[in-house]
């Protein structure tokens, strides 16, 4: 069964990667190498993070 994750705050800039895999629409595997591969990961402490605005960046590179 899959999870839905909501984004409470949607103007959240740092995502877990439950939320970023949600907000890509991938999974959480792929999310993470393509979270590595355009320079999105944050790590504070142990804990890693995703920039949302690399991930619009990339994203709208893609696009456009």
């Amino acid at each position: 069964m899959n999870k839905r994750i909501v984004v409470e705050n949607a103007d959240k800039r740092l995502l877990s990667i439950s939320e970023a895999a949600q907000y890509i629409g991938q999974g959480e595997s792929r999310t993470r190498s393509y979270m590595e591969e355009i320079g999105a990961v944050r790590r504070i402490g142990r804990g890693v993070l995703f920039d949302k605005t690399v991930i619009d960046r990339a994203l709208d590179q893609l696009i456009g």
